[in-house]
C-alpha cells in the first residue's frame, strides 16, 4: 500500500475519532458540558512538562524528526534516523504516562485529604483520572 495513502487514511481515522468523541460529549452533557470532561490546568501541566522534557533531554530533534518521517513524502530514510525517532517517541510515551500517573496520584491524595462527604468520591475519582484520558 502506498505510504501517502496510509498516512491520509490514518489522519482521516483520527479526525473521525475526535469528532465522535466531541459529538458524544456534546450529546451527553450539552455544549457547556466540556467542563466535566476537560481540565485545562492538568492538560497545561502535562504539555509543559512534556515540552521541557523534550528540550532538556535533547531528544526534541529526534521526536520532531519522527513526525517528519511519518508525514513526509520522502520514502527513503536511514535506519539510524528511523531508530532514533522510534526511541524518542517511545521515551516520550513513557514520560506522558508517568506524568498522568503522578497527576492522578497528587489529585487523589488531595481529594482524599479534603473529602468531607464519602458520596462525592465517585465524581472526584472520575475527574482525577482525566489525565490518563489525555
Amino acid at each position: 500500500m502506498n505510504c501517502k495513502k496510509l498516512n491520509e487514511k490514518m489522519f482521516l481515522m483520527i479526525l473521525a475519532l475526535c469528532m465522535f468523541i466531541i459529538l458524544n460529549i456534546i450529546g451527553n452533557s450539552g455544549v457547556y458540558g466540556f467542563r466535566e470532561f476537560f481540565d485545562p490546568l492538568i492538560l497545561g501541566y502535562m504539555v509543559g512538562l512534556t515540552v521541557l522534557t523534550l528540550l532538556f533531554t535533547g531528544i526534541g530533534k529526534d521526536f520532531c524528526n519522527g513526525f517528519r518521517i511519518a508525514f513526509s513524502k520522502k520514502k527513503e530514510v536511514s535506519r539510524i534516523e528511523l531508530q532514533q525517532a522510534f526511541n524518542a517517541l517511545s521515551y516520550m510515551k513513557r514520560v506522558v504516562f508517568l506524568e498522568a500517573g503522578l497527576m492522578s496520584l497528587i489529585g487523589l491524595n488531595s481529594v482524599l485529604y479534603h473529602m468531607d462527604d464519602s458520596s462525592c468520591i465517585g465524581p472526584a475519582l472520575a475527574i482525577d483520572i482525566l489525565s490518563f484520558a489525555y
